[in-house]
């Protein structure tokens, strides 16, 4: 996981499996986020594997943030397919690409 500040937007990228630790990691981080008046974009291109725990964090964040988050999860990707099956992928504000999610913040 990295964490970058792009203007004023916060953007968390995650990569391969998503599992307890990286969740736990991710879990404080978004807290941590939801904690600042900054807009948030979770880059989920790169995710393999995204275990129901790491789809919790996500609405937990949602609930916190609210029109601050933006998601990034291309179709056909591993996230957004844990995303539709978990049946909340059209409660967030996903994007394809993260030039896409970064002009949605400003």
């Amino acid at each position: 996981m990295t964490v970058d500040a792009i203007g004023g937007t916060l953007l968390i990228v995650l990569s391969g499996a998503l599992d307890a630790p990286h969740c736990r990691k991710f879990d404080e981080c978004l807290v941590q986020a939801a904690r600042s008046s900054r807009a948030v974009v979770v880059d989920l291109t790169a995710v393999e594997t995204m275990r129901a725990r790491a789809v919790e964090s996500l609405v937990a964040a949602r609930s916190r943030l609210g029109g601050r988050l933006r998601v990034i999860a291309p179709r056909g990707s591993a996230a957004n397919a844990a995303l539709r099956r978990a049946g909340v992928a059209h409660t967030f504000a996903l994007h394809a690409s993260r030039p896409y999610a970064l002009a949605a913040t400003s």
